[in-house]
């Protein structure tokens, strides 16, 4: 019983780790099994208003509270590494449409936030390819 309970206790640490290292977004493989019962993905219209109108408003050093106040839950997150292989922040993924089984058009938004909770790039794609980005190159974001 007691083994048990460890390893319920381990595997709850474990999952809350995952969670923290996407800042709290489902992984990209949640996200990707909902996309085998149904290929292709389109955004509802009121979360595509959401994720458009949001994103218009988030800014670099952006706090992810207000990220989330205006577009919502992201449909995912996948974590980036620097040079040296460390976890230095998150990606959340909007996904507006995407055809997976083709390999078709994907049509998102990738809000990148770091260990800080600081919007660090946004990235506006579509047709695979960079519609609009904006990235953060100076020091961290400053609080007063």
């Amino acid at each position: 019983m007691r083994r048990a309970l460890i390893a319920a206790g381990s595997a709850l640490l474990l999952l809350q780790g995952c969670s923290l290292r996407l800042q709290g977004a489902p992984s990209e493989r949640e996200f990707r099994r909902k996309l085998e019962v149904q290929p292709l993905y389109v955004a509802d219209p009121a979360r595509a208003d959401a994720i458009l109108s949001g994103v218009r408003q988030v800014k670099i050093c952006s706090r992810t509270a207000d990220v989330r106040r205006l577009m919502g839950e992201p449909d995912f997150g996948s974590v980036t590494y620097d040079s040296n292989g460390n976890h230095n922040a998150a990606i959340w993924t909007y996904v507006l449409e995407e055809q997976p089984a083709d390999g078709g058009p994907r049509h998102s938004v990738d809000v990148t936030v770091n260990a800080s909770r600081d919007v660090i790039s946004i990235a506006i794609l579509t047709d695979s390819e960079f519609f609009f980005s904006l990235v953060n190159d100076g020091p961290a974001c400053h609080r007063q």
